[in-house]
């Protein structure tokens, strides 16, 4: 039995799935172009997996095909998103989206850490404005009597007062 072969020319590898070799299957699950030598010196940077996910992302999962998101066409260069976001400042921060519903741009995009991604997420309950607020009330009133005012849990309360999240406001 012959072993099949990546169907990149001249590659020679053995595939592992939709004809291809691990590294070029890696490069085509991230959306990166098949022929490509990469000579950046960032293969394996927090900066360059951002970038190659973030491309992911808009090209398979459902919300950002639902909601039309794309990258901006000169981000399709590693460089010069590069160029123009420049690297994290820590581990701890993640690429996100200043407007949820606008595109990988220049000037909607930023470094930030996991809360605060989470807070400015489609998804969050609570604005600043509210959460400012409930830790106010939080001195005359019961958690449960705040939840049903903010629509949020009890927990979601006591976790907002005791600054288990929320913690940067």
């Amino acid at each position: 039995m012959t072993k099949e072969v990546c169907s990149i020319p001249g590659c020679g590898r053995t595939i592992i799935a939709r004809g291809f070799c691990t590294m070029h299957y890696k490069r085509w699950w991230k959306g990166q172009d098949l022929f490509k030598v990469i000579r950046h010196g960032y293969n394996y940077s927090r900066v360059h997996s951002s970038w190659s996910h973030m491309k992911a992302r808009v090209r398979r999962h459902s919300i950002y095909l639902r909601k039309g998101i794309k990258v901006c066409p000169q981000w399709e260069d590693f460089n010069q998103f590069l160029k123009d976001v420049g690297e994290p400042p820590s581990t701890l921060h993640v690429l996100d989206r200043i407007d949820n519903d606008g595109n990988y741009e220049p000037g909607n995009v930023r470094w930030v850490t996991r809360e605060e991604n989470c807070q400015n997420g489609d998804n969050a309950k609570c604005s600043r404005e509210d959460v400012v607020s409930i830790r106010k009330a939080s001195k005359l009133m019961l958690a449960k009597e705040i939840a049903p005012k903010y629509g949020v849990s009890r927990r979601q309360v006591c976790d907002i007062i005791n600054r288990k999240v929320w913690k940067n406001v």
